[in-house]
Formats: C-alpha cells, structure tokens, sequence
C-alpha cells in the first residue's frame, strides 16, 4: 500500500491559494479561507458479487422417501405443503401382483403343513425333520410376500410436511426410486460464516430471516465449505456453523433467505483502521474523496486484517479515496480541487505567486 497522500483543504465561495500539490476546501459561512491538510488514501473496490452465496433455511430434518418395491404409481394421496402424520398412507402401488404372490406363498405353506402332519405320521425322524424344515420356508415365503404387499402402500415415517413429489399415477418406479420428499419443519437450520470467537456450539445467536429477526443455537462448527471460501479473504478467523431455529409455531419456511453480517451486500475495501468513524445514529462511516467531493459513506465492519487494517463494506465507487486524516472537520458534499493547476502538476511549471480559482458545492 503506497502511504497516504497529504492535501490541504479551504473553506469559502471562492479561494485564491497559493500550496503547491495541495487541494482546498471552500465553506459558505467562513469570512477568510482555513486550510486543512488532509491525508488520503487509494483503496481497492472489490464487488460483493465475489462474496455473494445462496443461504437459505432447510428443515433439521428431511428424509427423500423412495419406492421399497417395483410397481407402478396407482394413486398419489398427498400433495406438496401438507401436513401428514407419522404412518399416515400417502401414495399406493398397484398390488395385483404382490397379492397373487401372497395367495401363492400362503398355498405353498399349506402344502408345507400337511407334508409336515404325513411324516409325523409315518414315523421316520429324517422325513419329519425335512417336513419342518419346508414347513419354515414356506412360512417365511409368506411373511416376505406380505411385507412387499404391504410396502405397496407408502406411509410417512415420521410426521413432517410433503415438500416435493417426485412421481405421477400411472409412472412405474423401480425399487429405491424417490417417490416424494418429507421434511420435519418443527426444526429448521442454516449453515452460515461466523466469527469462531464469538460463536460456539451451544451458543445463542440472531439470525436475518428476510426482514425478520429470530434467535438460533449453534449446534456444531466446520470448515468453510467451498462456495463460502472467498470470504476467507475478509476474515482471520471465520468458520461455517449449522445454526437452528426452533419453529413448532411454523412462523418461518423452508427456502426463506437468511443473510449473513458476514457475506457483504456492498462492495468491499480494506482500509486503516484510524478512517472508521460514528454515525449520529450509532453506526460506523468512513469519508472518501470522490471526484474532489468528500462523502460520507455508511460502512459494515467484516474483518480484521492485522491490527490495524479492516475490510468493510459500503457503497464505495471506484476511484474512491479513502480519507486518514484531517486537521479540519470535512462535511459530506464538500468540493475540493487542487491548489496547483493540472498544468503544472503534468509538467507546465506555474510562476511563483500565481493563484487557482476554485468553487465550493455542498450539493454537488
């Protein structure tokens, strides 16, 4: 970073000044010129599209319930957005099939039984023990072929709300085909950057949910994943927490954006730490030079960078110069040019004692 360059600013309707490499301030109200010298800085604008990621609330809890048989979609019970209990039915296969293999495998155990009740008659312990040994098959035969009858009606495991589905009647679907996607929404989650120091599991955080505010717990921490990283540059010590948000009153949705204090919204510079000053109303501000006007620029504060530089976030331009420091109070809107005329400044020496002429604007 080159050092901060050193200007001189004037206040009035209009000056004569006579400071090589200097630029003046004027202010309406002043009888006589007042110089100030200021010292500024360039500063890099990077966009905020370069920070910028989806974050969204997703249920704690969400389960893609799938086809546990081949069959074809018979009926669809449900539809996305309601609300289902735990084993209510929410989609039928078409069992023909699966009740003519029950009808079969029941059959086969009958005639199971009564081999078994043939040999227990005749007396011969190799015939019995084979007998009863059929007899289990089959029984087993029929207890799998009622299970998939059964799984021909698709039931919800546990009680939640339908948020997609994925078939339509008359589709056939193999077996672990996604059939339709249930969420618990009793408990939803975020996974958003925060500032390891300040978050630990267990701990209370807000959230920005849209335009509301709502109080999460952090359940765990983990490393940044990748469509975070570039903010990696902002931060010293940021880490990715799952945050959830209890919501048994269904006051917020899945889907809904929640914004991070730490993913900026405004381009980004970093700046010395000695620019940031107050608000009026408690927030923090940095002033720029900005085509020779001074302006106030609102500023978010993402990160420290070493002990005495921060990035932050505002409505910078570029060009912008950032202002270090000043032996005079500068306004927003204050209209500076430089006391030496661009002709010099490119190589055209002025003459000694020669003067620039310049304008003050508090509503440039």
């Amino acid at each position: 970073m080159l050092p901060p360059k050193q200007f001189a600013f004037v206040a009035a309707g209009i000056l004569m000044a006579t400071v090589p490499s200097q630029l003046e301030a004027f202010q309406e109200d002043a009888e006589t010129p007042q110089k100030a010298v200021v010292q500024r800085e360039a500063v890099r604008v990077t966009a905020a599209e370069a920070y910028q990621t989806v974050l969204q609330l997703e249920p704690a809890v969400q389960l893609r319930v799938s086809a546990a048989v081949d069959g074809v979609v018979q009926s669809v019970q449900t539809k996305p957005g309601a609300s289902v209990g735990a084993q209510n039915q929410m989609m039928q296969l078409d069992e023909t099939r699966f009740q003519i293999l029950v009808t079969r495998a029941q059959a086969g155990l009958k005639i199971a039984q009564l081999k078994l009740a043939a040999a227990e008659k005749g007396g011969q312990a190799a015939d019995v023990e084979l007998a009863k040994a059929q007899a289990e098959a089959a029984k087993a035969e029929v207890e799998l072929t009622e299970m998939d009858l059964d799984a021909t009606k698709v039931r919800a495991p546990f009680a939640g709300k339908v948020m997609r589905i994925h078939v339509t009647p008359g589709q056939f679907v193999r077996a672990g085909t996604p059939l339709l996607t249930l969420a618990d929404t009793s408990t939803l989650q975020v996974e958003l950057p925060v500032d390891r120091a300040i978050a630990k599991p267990g701990a209370k955080i807000d959230l920005k949910i849209e335009s509301t505010t709502a109080s999460g717990t952090v359940q765990h921490l983990v490393p940044l994943p990748t469509s975070l990283a570039p903010l990696r540059s902002l931060a010293e010590s940021i880490v990715s927490a799952v945050v959830t948000i209890e919501n048994k009153t269904g006051t917020f949705s899945a889907g809904q954006a929640v914004h991070s204090p730490l993913i900026p919204r405004l381009p980004v510079a970093e700046i010395s730490t000695v620019c940031l000053k107050n608000t009026g109303d408690g927030r923090r501000k940095v002033q720029v030079v900005r085509d020779n006007v001074v302006r106030d620029v609102v500023i978010a504060e993402l990160g420290q960078v070493g002990e005495q530089r921060i990035n932050v976030s505002g409505a910078f331009q570029a060009g912008d110069e950032v202002i270090v420091g000043s032996s005079q109070a500068l306004v927003d809107g204050t209209h500076l040019l430089p006391a030496v005329p661009e002709a010099e400044t490119s190589g055209n020496k002025q003459k000694p004692g020669t003067r620039s002429t310049i304008n003050k604007s508090t509503t440039f």
